[in-house]
This record gives C-alpha cells, structure tokens and sequence, in this order.
C-alpha cells in the first residue's frame, strides 16, 4: 500500500517500506525503542523549507532508516537525532539539506548505485559518514556542500574513492578524513580544518594501507588553522613504502613552505606541495 504519515507518530516496532511510504512535514515520529525503517521501495521524507520533520528524539536511541538495493531514498529538509545509523544507503538515495547528529554513524554509505549527500549538516556524531566499498564515477555518487563537525571523525573511507567536495569538514576531534584500505578519493575545495580533543591536535587527513587521495591541483584547505599534521601517513616503521603522492596548489594555513613539510608525516614521504595557494581557496567562516 502507499502509506503517508504525518503529525506526531510513536512507532512501537519496526517499519518495512514495501512499495512506498511518504513522511510529510511537520512530522515527528519516535520509537519506543530499538527501532528502524527499511526501505525496499520508495521512501520519501520532505520537511519543506524549514527542517519540519524531525525522526528520534533525545530520549530513546533507534535503530535508524536503512534504504536497500531495490529500494529508492528521498531524504530533505528533516532532522534524525540519536540513531545508531541515521541513514545507511545501501541502494539509490538523495540525502540533501538535512541535520544529522548524534548517532553512531550520521551517514553509512554502502552502494554503487547513484545516490548524492548534499548541504546538511551532521554534528555530534562518533562517525559523521562511513563510505564502505564504494567505487563509482563521481557523477555517481558525491558528497558535495555539507558541513561535517564535532563529530570524532568527519569522514571515513574504506575501500572507496568517492568524490568529496567543496565540504566545511572542521573541530572533529579525531580528525577530519581518515583513508583505509586503498581508499582514493577526489578530495576538492574543501576546508579540513581544527581537527583537535580539547587542546590536543589531530591530524587533519589520516592514511593507511595503500590509501592517497586526489587532491593534485585541488584548491583544498587543508589545515587551514595551521596547527598539527596536516597529512598523515599512519606507518610503524621507517622501512614502510609510501608512494609519492602530488598536492600542488592547496592551501595549508601558513606559506612558509619549511612548515607546510613539517605538517606532513612521516618527514621522509615524497609529498609534492609546490607550488601551493597562498591564501585559502575556501570562504567558510
């Protein structure tokens, strides 16, 4: 059946989206418990133009909104609060103006199929995104003009080379990308910056196991508070293999260029940097 919801809904189970469920604004509906949505047809979640439609609430974790290979997402305009999984994209979505917070996960990102995450804001949680094994053209699937903060880490990527653009990814305070698993990503126009715990920094890019993002001509600022490291190749060892890795024209919060190597580790990797931007490429404030 097609089914819409709308006013105030306290969901006691789970809801198994067949065809198509519609959530209309000013809606808000909670979970009396450790519950979610799935989704395997057509689900649509549209607030208007003022975040009417809010999903959890402070006072009971829930499971989230899971959207599958066979089904199709259309998420906007809403607030989800205190799931373990905001959303996990596992088939075709559109994630756009949105506030995610204090879940587990805000975004799990797990599909080849087209989906976008456009301008929401996802604060306030352990991991704002996760993209696992995602390889796909850009014009596939990118996460593009969102704000990623004060979460432990911003952005995670395993296995996946995701198209991560023009994003204000700051004051996450474990860092703010963290690359696994050959991970290579198109990293561009991005502000990475004030990734810190308290008053301890952490690096703003973070790699391992044969991860390097593009970030070659790509008017990033990365670091751009000037603090800590801002590329950090994760090695136990000086006889650990890193591949060069080009990062000409970004911006690295200082044009000192003794300082921009220092903020790159370890001191032996061949990272090329020049020449380098000399104001930041980025206008958030």
């Amino acid at each position: 059946a097609n089914i819409a919801f709308n006013g105030q809904i306290n969901l006691e189970g789970n809801v198994t989206v067949a065809r198509s469920l519609t959530i209309l604004p000013n809606s808000q509906i909670s979970f009396a418990g450790d519950y979610g949505i799935y989704n395997h047809g057509s689900l649509i979640i549209d607030g208007g133009t003022l975040k009417s439609i809010t999903l959890g609430n402070s006072d009971q974790q829930w499971k989230g909104i899971t959207t599958y290979r066979d089904g199709d997402l259309v998420c906007s305009q809403a607030t989800i609060d205190n799931a373990t999984i905001g959303i996990q994209i596992r088939g075709a979505a559109t994630i756009n103006e949105n506030e995610i917070r204090n879940c587990g996960q805000g975004l799990s990102i797990e599909t080849a199929t087209p989906f976008t995450v456009v301008g929401n804001l996802i604060k306030l949680n352990n991991y704002g995104i996760m993209i696992s094994n995602n390889y796909s053209s850009s014009n596939m699937g990118y996460i593009d003009g969102n704000e990623v903060t004060q979460n432990e880490i911003g952005i995670v990527l395993y296995n996946s080379n995701t198209k991560i653009a023009q994003n204000d990814i700051h004051a996450n305070t474990r860092g703010g990308l963290y690359l696994l698993r050959g991970s290579e990503p198109i990293i561009k126009g991005n502000n990475i910056s004030f990734s810190e715990n308290t008053t301890s920094t952490r690096p703003e890019i973070t790699l391992e196991s044969d991860s390097y993002p593009i970030i070659d001509d790509a008017r990033n600022d990365i670091n751009a508070d000037g603090l800590g490291y801002s590329l950090y190749y994760n090695v136990s060892t000086i006889s650990s293999r890193i591949e060069k890795m080009l990062a000409r024209n970004n911006y690295w919060g200082t044009t000192n260029a003794h300082q921009i190597r220092d903020s790159i580790y370890p001191p032996w990797w061949d990272v090329v940097f020049e020449p380098f931007s000399i104001e930041p490429n980025t206008f958030f404030p």
